[in-house]
């Protein structure tokens, strides 16, 4: 048991060096050989092999799901628990096949197989936000191949690696030599091939954006108590920003002390004044004049032209991962993209941008480019908001579309359809950041 203890550790130590602040994918990238090299051991009983595994996933799941402490301790609790079974599930299905073929070459594709239907069934239930692909992730260049259909690819060369390792360590044949020197090859490859993507970026028509991080208090009484300095500041940054000449200046999603759909009297007359396009992001009450509370609210964004009349808006079809169950939000039955002066825009509100299918929706639907109006602030301390970030990115590679990440407290940035960061600002502070984007 002291062994399967090491194990344990050990794998989990490799799968989180892979996660912020660390960023050592390399090691996150082997951080299933160890327990593949178990499952594989014909002495090992199915019943250790599964506490083990369980044991890595909830200490890996903690980690990461650590962020979650600061907003609700019982939802963090929840979330790890919902998220444990990956972890046994997968090693127990590679144990079984084991036992039923043998240590033979069609474990290595089936392995993968399984990390991915478990994958595609986890990322459709309402918990999804939390990414089991997150072991998998590594450097700009590696995130290219995400350019294929999400991560299947990925998980295909990196599963495939580890296998096919375990398998030459403990049979020590040629064949499985062999399979271990193709993914290694296939991984190689990727990194040249991502390498000179990064390099081949067709030119495009170029438009200036200003994306407003206003870093006002999070404190829902805050908001009530401080209407006018919230809009001051509003209008001040908003005045600074106009002066850089831009198409259209972006405000982030922010519980606003009005509603902004059907009273836009301060955005109207601060659009005609700046004869700017503003677009700006809020929670509405689903009944006009109703209570969030007590009625239900929309996420919204709402987008006015330089004469400061309401064009378009959008109303998000995505919840926050954090509310089944006790959320009182309501949300469209289809996505549609916004209709801008500046061409079509895929607006993800909130949490959205962690759902690759809607940034592809928007490709499909003509759209040139993609705005993620966020607002991690309760956060601020953890590193959810790198890891939201990094969201925007693998969304600007699945898409081929730049994205404007907008955040009432950081990270606000411009990324391009590479998913490269143009731009970025700091957390927790008030910014405009300036940028031009590639439509």
């Amino acid at each position: 048991m002291k062994m399967n203890l090491l194990i344990s550790f050990l794998s989990a130590i490799l799968l989180t060096a892979g996660l912020y602040p660390f960023n050592l994918y390399p090691l996150s990238w082997f951080g299933f050989l160890p327990l593949y090299l178990l499952c594989l051991n014909r002495a090992q009983s199915t019943k250790t092999l599964l506490f083990t595994a369980s044991l890595t996933g909830l200490i890996y799941y903690g980690y990461f799901l650590s962020w979650l402490i600061s907003f609700k301790i019982a939802f963090y609790f929840l979330m790890v628990f919902c998220a444990l079974p990956l972890f046994p599930l997968h090693f127990g299905f590679l144990k079984l096949l084991s036992r039923k073929i043998g240590p033979s070459p069609p474990l290595i594709p089936l392995s993968a197989i399984s990390w991915i239907l478990l994958h595609q069934i986890y990322i459709i239930t309402p918990l999804g936000g939390v990414h089991v692909e997150i072991p998998f992730l590594g450097p700009l260049w590696f995130l290219q191949l995400v350019a294929f259909g999400g991560f299947s690819l990925p998980f295909l060369i990196l599963i495939g690696l580890n296998v096919s390792l375990a398998l030459g360590l403990t049979r020590k044949s040629w064949l499985f030599t062999t399979s271990f020197l193709l993914f290694a090859i296939l991984l190689g490859g990727s990194y040249l091939w991502g390498q000179h993507s990064l390099l081949s970026i067709p030119p495009r028509p170029k438009i200036k954006l200003a994306l407003i991080q206003h870093n006002l208090p999070m404190s829902d009484s805050w908001r009530l108590d401080h209407k006018e300095e919230l809009y001051a500041t509003y209008k001040s940054l908003a005045f600074e920003a106009a002066q850089k000449k831009p198409a259209m200046i972006i405000f982030p999603l922010y519980s606003l002390p009005e509603d902004l759909l059907r009273n836009p009297a301060f955005f109207s007359s601060l659009a005609r004044s700046l004869k700017t396009p503003i677009l700006a992001a809020s929670h509405i009450p689903k009944i006009p004049g109703g209570s969030l509370l007590q009625d239900g609210y929309m996420n919204v964004a709402v987008l006015f032209d330089a004469e400061g009349r309401i064009i378009s808006n959008y109303q998000g079809v995505q919840l926050p991962p954090h509310l089944p169950g006790e959320s009182r939000g309501w949300t469209k039955e289809r996505y549609e993209v916004l209709q801008t002066p500046l061409g079509k825009a895929g607006v993800l509100l909130c949490y959205e941008d962690t759902n690759p299918k809607l940034a592809r929706e928007a490709a499909r639907q003509g759209a040139t480019f993609l705005i993620a109006l966020s607002n991690p602030g309760h956060f601020l301390k953890t590193f959810l908001p790198d890891y939201h970030l990094l969201q925007d990115q693998l969304r600007a590679v699945e898409s081929h579309l730049p994205v404007a990440r907008v955040c009432a407290n950081g990270y606000t940035a411009m990324i391009d359809q590479k998913g490269r960061i143009i731009s970025k600002s700091t957390l927790g502070r008030q910014e405009i950041v300036l940028a031009e984007i590639e439509t």
